[in-house]
């Protein structure tokens, strides 16, 4: 299978590598040929759209509830981990860890399961970027802007923090920005694969090599090693 990026103002292909249109600076899509998901419609009512991005634990996708037409990102393991147990648990803790969370500023769980040997987890669509790619498109936010994402990704672990949940891997890959009608930033934190509660033993190692290990972004106080607090998102 190959996958490529393509910029839907020009239509021009680019390696996976490229993450803008040279010709117009807009972000380009993620796509891939020959994928055996796309076209398929999961658990008799995700329809597949088009792929969004790939990660070493799993594929995400656009897809459309066949009844509801609402759109949903569609995550499942990838291939390589569909054997792995280490790899299975992350992905029912993150359902589990996030589907326990309402908050406007959490990505909402809708559906998690297996479908023809597929583990899938459908979640709320977020029509944006995450924030690593909108500071490498538009360079470094406004100081009022970065408060005001602050504040919403705040309010998202303490919304969390309150059931136990601490999510150990934030960074800007794992906060989507969409747009409001107000023109305000829409903020999601995603990704709790990796996130603990309270309760959990201590000493149990919830990382695996390559397989989303808290990333540079970490806290100053934990990447010493020493044990960090609730509120850098680490624990």
């Amino acid at each position: 299978m190959s996958t490529f990026r393509v910029c839907l103002q020009c239509g021009t292909q680019f390696d996976v590598a490229q993450r803008n249109c040279p010709n117009d600076g807009s972000a380009l899509q993620l796509k891939a040929t020959d994928d055996p998901l796309v076209g398929k419609v999961i658990a008799d009512r995700y329809h597949i759209q088009e792929l969004l991005g790939v990660g070493g634990m799993g594929r995400v996708y656009v897809a459309e509830h066949v009844a509801l037409g609402r759109k949903s990102a569609v995550k499942v393991i990838n291939p390589s981990l569909a054997n792995s147990a280490e790899a299975i648990s992350r992905f029912n803790r993150e359902a589990a860890n996030a589907s326990r969370i309402n908050h406007p500023n959490v990505a909402q769980i809708y559906d998690f399961g297996e479908s023809d040997g597929v583990l899938y987890l459908a979640m709320e669509y977020i029509e944006g970027d995450a924030l690593a790619a909108t500071i490498e498109r538009l360079g470094p936010v406004s100081t009022t802007r970065a408060a005001g994402i602050t504040m919403h990704v705040a309010d998202a672990l303490a919304a969390a923090h309150l059931l136990g949940i601490v999510h150990r891997d934030l960074k800007p890959e794992n906060i989507m920005i969409g747009r409001k009608h107000d023109g305000g930033d829409w903020v999601k934190v995603v990704d709790f694969g990796i996130a603990k509660t309270m309760e959990t033993e201590r000493g149990q190692n919830l990382t695996t090599a390559g397989a989303g290990a808290p990333g540079p972004a970490m806290a100053a106080w934990s990447a010493d090693g020493t044990r960090s607090c609730p509120r850098a998102g680490r624990r």
